[in-house]
């Protein structure tokens, strides 16, 4: 649900923000999509409004390929509660699923069952996608953003509480030189070019970081990440993170589960750094429902949360409120990790999917519905 930790939603994962060539891989509430080298797009799990852009309601238990997509040259993902966006290299972005709030940008509330080109952004030069619950984000090659969906909590930044079924353009951010956005329940980040982050929308457990539990219906600067030369992002469903250039990782929000791993259960309304990461090298964060994943430098994962359904990979489903080392993925050389409610995904180099967690609808991949608190082999891109 992010773009932005080392490169999302989309969305989640080390080299999944942009145009760059590469595996990527996305989570959505109750589905996954994962993406090739050559532009092939797969994906798994829940179908019932169209989310996999495979034209019917049917779901899958395993990673199917889009054909849909296969001419359009794309080359990042990014996933929803019930829906999925798709970007190509020339700009042109596409979208299947849910719109009952308008968050495909089509300019209805009809809902699509396989993916179609949001025409309205052909001509803004998209870099990059990112998508949450109820509500899309657009990024432009000259650092404008675009939003459409759900602005209940003031989501999408506009200055209103207005839901939008076009992507309409968040003025507010036009000068701050914007390159990566997250977004997932009701609350949105923005990181600069300068390492400054703004944050908009549902506040009630300080995951915005501003101090407060006020919400906001326009992007606020967070001034404690001011002088952290904040390097990605990356929003939970009602927590936030941060990461800074030299691998310091910061965390705000709600924390019942551990997902902060910060060591405790409290929640906190300012970005805290998650200080037993700090000799780790993280290069990315992916966070979900109440789980949160983090990523090395050397390809080692780290998960801190809640794991009743296995979604942090260590074997069991004991909570952890600090980051464990996920021991299983340490020959995997893990390139990118995806979380999102319950289920964890993670790619390798050589383009191996793994994952892990709530499979009651397919959405691990991996040919059945059975749930697994270990990380196992889904599908290989490469082949």
């Amino acid at each position: 649900m992010f773009i932005g930790c080392g490169g999302g939603g989309s969305n989640s994962n080390a080299n999944n923000g942009g145009n760059e060539i590469g595996y990527k891989i996305a989570t959505g509430n109750l589905h996954s999509l994962a993406l090739s080298n050559s532009g092939k797009v797969y994906g798994t799990g829940l179908t019932s409004v169209g989310q996999l852009g495979l034209g019917n309601a049917n779901n899958r238990n395993t990673f199917i390929e889009i054909t849909g997509l296969n001419d359009k040259n794309i080359k990042a993902i990014s996933v929803g509660e019930y829906y999925s966006f798709a970007l190509s290299g020339s700009g042109k972005v596409y979208a299947a699923g849910l719109n009952l709030n308008g968050e495909l940008g089509l300019g209805d509330i009809s809902n699509s069952m396989t993916f179609v080109e949001v025409t309205d952004l052909s001509s803004k030069n998209i870099t990059a996608i990112s998508v949450g619950f109820y509500q899309s984000f657009a990024l432009s090659n000259s650092g404008k953003v675009y939003a459409t969906g759900l602005n209940y909590d003031g989501q999408l930044g506009l200055d209103d509480h207005t839901n939008h079924n076009t992507f309409t353009e968040v003025t507010g951010l036009n000068d701050k030189n914007i390159i990566a956005i997250s977004t997932n329940v009701d609350h949105s980040l923005a990181l600069s070019g300068s390492g400054k982050v703004y944050a908009t929308g549902d506040n009630a457990n300080g995951e915005l970081g501003l101090g407060d539990y006020d919400n906001r219906n326009t992007f606020t600067e967070v001034t404690s990440l001011s002088d952290k030369n904040i390097i990605a992002i990356s929003v939970g469903f009602y927590q936030s993170f941060a990461l800074s250039g030299s691998g310091k990782v910061y965390a705000t929000g709600l924390n019942y589960g551990g997902q902060l791993g910060l060591g405790d259960h409290t929640n906190h309304n300012t970005f805290t750094e998650v200080i037993g990461l700090n000799d780790k090298n993280i290069i990315a964060i992916s966070t979900g429902a109440d789980h949160s994943l983090a990523l090395s430098s050397e390809g080692k994962v780290y998960a801190a949360g809640d794991n009743y359904q296995g979604q942090l990979g260590l074997g069991d489903n004991t909570d952890r409120n600090t980051f464990t080392e996920v021991t299983g993925l340490n020959d995997k050389n893990i390139i990118a990790i995806s979380t999102n409610a319950d289920h964890s995904l993670a790619l390798s180099g050589s383009g191996k999917v793994y994952a892990t967690g709530d499979n009651g609808d397919g959405q691990l991949g991996l040919g059945n519905t059975a749930d697994t608190n270990v990380f196992i082999e889904a599908i290989d891109l490469s082949n």
